[in-house]
């Protein structure tokens, strides 16, 4: 079993060890809470931040975190293409500028990809890499 309540940033969960009456110290005063049992619990914490009361994923918010995760995985990656782009540059070849532009703008353009997603596992399905 699994004690479950409601924070400023989203849901704790406690496990409950013991007696659940020693276990309710830790919630805050006048914090909603709910009792689970510990299978009502989602295994895939990915979006562990985005659960709700019903420990549920708010779709919204899992689409945050993953265009953060996005921005953290392709900041190294446009970050080299600018190395690429320069060096193209200076080599005058405006077939390889072209395609670090057409990768760059890729890179750029997932975020967007990410608004249109409906579940979870779909959002999860965006990435940098290129299929």
């Amino acid at each position: 079993m699994r004690i479950v309540y409601k924070t400023e940033t989203g849901i704790a969960i406690i496990n409950l060890v013991g007696s659940i009456e020693s276990c309710m110290k830790d919630i805050p005063t006048g914090e909603e809470y709910k009792i689970v049992d510990e299978s009502e619990i989602p295994t895939d914490r990915t979006f562990r931040n985005a659960w709700n009361f019903d420990l549920k994923e708010d779709i919204p918010k899992s689409k945050e975190i993953w265009k953060e995760k996005i921005r953290q995985d392709r900041k190294p990656m446009l970050e080299s293409l600018d190395v690429d782009y320069q060096r193209a540059d200076e080599d005058k070849d405006e077939v390889k500028k072209a395609d670090i532009i057409k990768e760059k703008n890729r890179l750029r353009d997932i975020t967007d990809l990410i608004d249109k997603c409906k579940t979870t596992k779909q959002i999860k399905s965006i990435t940098c890499k290129i299929e």
